[in-house]
């Protein structure tokens, strides 16, 4: 038999929420609170998730000046067809991480892909620990 969670007494127990807190409690204690009516049971919790990551390409700043080159505008010219400073993109020539909406941008003037897509696959098994009232007062015991 197992110790009551309030009282300590070894009896039967049986789920019961207390003040918003599950509890393994005798009888006598279980009218503190709500009965649960469900069969003790061992919580595992499974993630299985799968990401889709965009992500620039490693060599970004040079497919950008090769492309750049390769169909004769000079860095002026692109600057201000995308909007932007000359000077931003050279440091996104020198390898500065142009934002998103940029690289969106140069992609459709150069017509070049800059993005590939990764996917990800994450799956994690873990069996949850019950925390009991006892439990909690130990971890905040040992904090002192």
């Amino acid at each position: 038999m197992k110790e009551c969670e309030l009282c300590g007494r070894e009896s039967e127990l049986m789920k019961a929420r207390i003040e918003d807190t599950v509890l393994s409690v005798c009888k006598k204690c279980c009218y503190l609170g709500i009965k649960i009516e469900e069969a003790e049971k061992a919580v595992t919790q499974k993630i299985s998730d799968k990401i889709q990551l965009t992500e620039i390409i490693p060599d970004f700043a040079q497919k950008i000046k090769n492309a750049r080159e390769e169909a004769g505008i000079s860095k002026t010219d692109l600057a201000n067809k995308l909007g932007i400073s000359p000077s931003l993109l050279t440091r996104i020539e020198k390898g500065m991480r142009p934002t998103d909406k940029i690289v969106k941008k140069l992609e459709k003037a150069l017509n070049i892909s800059l993005f590939y897509k990764e996917t990800v696959i994450a799956t994690k098994t873990e069996k949850l620990p019950e925390v009991t009232l006892g439990d909690v007062v130990q971890l905040r015991l040992r904090k002192k």
